[in-house]
């Protein structure tokens, strides 16, 4: 999830310089609709529609992978340690603040003790999907273990020098992404899967494949400028569509991803080389919000969700369908707030150290 803290200028000025690319709005604008479908899916409206959107808006973090991805392909390994200590240092003060606030909720409002806090921490009941997979205290982080480990994975693949190749990375992203989607509809169908999601939610199977397919389009940027409109995207987009409700009649299942989810987020992706208009509804706040906040909104809202379930839950409003609608609003909300105060404090405390 690229995240320029730095750069406050007015979103309506020229492109500013990323490594050897020039920023591009647009893919500002998928980060800021992005973040609001990650809380859609994760905090869900009651009845079809929430069922609607988790299965059908799987396009989410499949395209902040691929940005990741886009922008990557262009920097060297040190810019990539570089961002690997920067997201560590977010994730190791994230887990701890989600710590102390699952200590709480576990001590405080579910009256529990402490010793069975401790007995149920996933770092000691399950060491090796924590360190791989994520996470310790909140399931959507390893989203951040996933572009951690997609990271070190580019690093070690341009050593053995195959990572330059275009053959290469499509073989990789068709065989990593099959043995995903079809590993996980066959072993759905054999056990129990809740326990399991991990075994193809985790950066080898799920993130590094849609990163690989960021650096592709950075790579033939040029061409689908030229070869592909944006009415041909549009029909891409509508052909990912027609292959979702094809997955839906024939297989009726969850995936986490399908190869429609794929197709969509291609199309939805490519939408930042298709679209040549400079306006569009929503762009300044959907822009600042994909540029500024985004990270702090995937961070924050899990929180908010919990928070409001709790007291919606002291209120007596937990099982009214109303206030279900009203409480993916609220989380919505409360996300982006909180999200805008953490971006102020760093922008201040930013400009105070260049005042020095």
């Amino acid at each position: 999830m690229e995240e320029n803290e730095r750069n406050t200028e007015n979103l309506e000025a020229k492109p500013k310089p990323v490594g050897r690319r020039m920023r591009n709005w647009r893919f500002d604008y998928l980060k800021g609709i992005c973040c609001i479908v990650v809380i859609l899916s994760h905090c869900p409206a009651p009845g079809m529609l929430g069922d609607a959107i988790i299965y059908g808006c799987k396009f989410a973090v499949p395209i902040f992978f691929m940005i990741t991805g886009y922008y990557t392909d262009s920097k060297n390994n040190e810019w990539i340690f570089h961002k690997v200590k920067q997201l560590l240092i977010k994730l190791i003060i994230a887990e701890l603040l989600y710590g102390v606030w699952s200590l709480f909720v576990h001590i405080v409002i579910d009256n529990k003790d402490f010793g069975s806090f401790i007995s149920g921490l996933s770092i000691l009941n399950h060491p090796i999907k924590v360190f791989f997979c994520g996470t310790l205290f909140n399931g959507v982080f390893w989203y951040f273990y996933g572009i951690i480990w997609s990271y070190l994975l580019i690093v070690l693949l341009r050593k053995a020098k195959v990572i330059y190749s275009s053959a290469f990375c499509i073989a990789a992203v068709a065989v990593l992404l099959t043995v995903h989607i079809v590993g996980r509809f066959i072993l759905q169908n054999m056990i129990d899967y809740s326990q399991y999601a991990y075994l193809t939610r985790n950066g080898l199977l799920f993130g590094f494949p849609l990163v690989l397919t960021g650096m592709l389009f950075s790579r033939y940027e040029k061409t689908i400028r030229e070869k592909v409109s944006c009415g041909k995207n549009i029909v891409l987009l509508f052909l990912g569509g027609a292959v979702l409700i094809a997955e839906y009649i024939f297989s009726r299942q969850y995936l986490d991803f399908h190869y429609s989810s794929f197709i969509i987020s291609c199309a939805m992706f490519m939408f930042a080389f298709t679209y040549k208009k400079d306006g569009i509804i929503f762009k300044k706040p959907l822009s600042f919000m994909g540029q500024n906040l985004s990270l702090w909104i995937y961070l924050d809202h899990m929180f908010v969700d919990q928070f409001l379930k709790i007291v919606a839950e002291r209120l007596s409003l937990a099982d009214n369908v109303i206030y279900g609608y009203f409480h993916t609003l609220l989380v919505i909300i409360m996300s982006i707030v909180m999200a805008y105060i953490a971006y102020i404090i760093k922008k201040h405390q930013y400009e105070k150290k260049n005042r020095k």
